[in-house]
């Protein structure tokens, strides 16, 4: 699921116990 892609109605109606967020914070590059 990713969150750009829901409405805020859906986003309202996720558990925010559950939730799991993954957060880019680096690029990965082919060595």
């Amino acid at each position: 699921m990713k969150l750009g892609e829901m409405t805020w109605p859906e986003v309202k109606q996720l558990d925010k116990d559950a939730l799991v967020a993954v957060y880019p914070i680096a690029s990965f590059e082919q060595h």
